[in-house]
């Protein structure tokens, strides 16, 4: 029997009414799964972020226009049975051809987990972490220990997913999702190999996103201390004075500084959390994130300035999730839509600027 038979009729006629008409007040999150963007957990809000969406959100209709793309993505795959995989894409598919129809329903299956973990964190209502099990646990059976940094990277918006939902998950199901997920953790600290090139390049990075990603989910000291650790040397490894990323440096390309950039925001805004600045850290030798997001910047909002890059472009879908992080960090700084001849932007990536740029209360 599927979740959405389960579901009280009164919660099936909400979920209706949502999709069709209005929106709840208590539900604030969405990523428009038709956005074709990378993985969309992409930051860490504090409580006090969802309080004060949660105030906002009945007069705001751009938080309501994405939650009724949220609710739309749930409409859609509610009574769908989970499509486990037992190996992951090892590239995203900005990158190359779009993947075959079934793993790309199986890799939306992350999107609808988080936003399964947001509705119940928001209203309370257990049908959708008894959804959201439904969905994860056949993934814990057929999906092994992950290697490879950039496979895993897809699992993202599910452990921002498992953050939410584990405190209120029943002992058994616990303790088998930790073990699962401690095992993708333990598996890519043991991939890394010294004499190897992604020992130091933007693989790397995906790794210790990652690791600390995990470990903020499980509320792991260890393995987020590993990954703070590693940032750190990551960043002496990977970025240049310069402002250019190891990987531009290799390949003249600026898609890999994109991708270079992107996993170490992302760590560096959960470690926020606890009071950590590293995006503005300086390496001993001057680099820095904001230095390499500078570089990218100037690059990709006047290319013509610059002959070497013959012309290249990066796509939309890649760039905006990198422009969220950096308005995060530096609010205003870049508008959405640069490089890419578009002036607006994807439902996903307005709200998670709306989330990060609310006024801090340090």
């Amino acid at each position: 029997m599927n979740t959405a038979s389960r579901l009280p009729s009164r919660h099936r006629r909400a979920l209706l009414a949502c999709v069709v008409g209005g929106l709840s007040t208590r539900v604030l999150w969405a990523q428009d799964r038709s956005a074709q963007a990378p993985p969309p957990a992409l930051w860490w809000p504090p409580e006090r972020h969802w309080q004060l969406l949660r105030e906002r959100a009945p007069q705001s209709p751009e938080v309501q226009a994405v939650m009724k793309a949220q609710y739309q993505l749930l409409a859609r795959g509610w009574s769908q049975p989970p499509h486990a995989l037992a190996h992951l894409p090892a590239e995203p598919h900005w990158q190359g051809e779009a993947p075959p129809r079934r793993v790309a329903d199986s890799l939306g299956e992350f999107e609808q987990l988080q936003a399964l973990a947001f509705l119940y964190t928001l209203n309370g209502q257990a049908a959708y972490r008894e959804r959201a099990l439904e969905l994860l646990r056949p993934w814990a059976r057929s999906l092994g220990p992950v290697a490879q940094p950039l496979a895993l990277r897809w699992l993202e918006p599910a452990m921002w997913a498992y953050r939410l939902l584990r405190p209120q998950l029943g002992a058994p199901d616990r303790v088998r999702l930790d073990a699962w997920w401690q095992a993708h953790a333990l598996a890519q600290q043991g991939d890394r190999q010294l004499d190897r090139p992604d020992a130091l390049d933007r693989r790397n990075s995906h790794r210790l996103c990652s690791i600390g990603l995990i470990g903020w989910a499980l509320g792991d000291a260890t393995l987020v201390e590993s990954a703070r650790r590693g940032l750190q040397q990551q960043l002496m490894d990977a970025l240049l004075p310069t402002g250019e990323s190891l990987d531009y440096r290799q390949s003249g390309r600026l898609a890999d500084q994109v991708d270079a950039l992107r996993p170490l925001l992302t760590l560096a805004l959960a470690l926020r959390e606890s009071g950590d600045d590293l995006y503005h850290w300086g390496t001993p030798a001057g680099a820095s994130m904001a230095r390499s997001v500078a570089w990218l910047l100037a690059r990709t909002q006047n290319p013509s300035r610059y002959p070497e890059l013959r012309g290249q472009t990066v796509e939309a879908a890649q760039l905006q999730p990198l422009q969220a992080l950096i308005e995060a960090w530096q609010p205003g700084l870049t508008p959405l839509g640069t490089g890419s001849g578009r002036q607006h932007s994807l439902a996903g990536v307005r709200l998670r600027l709306l989330l990060n740029n609310l006024p801090e209360e340090r």
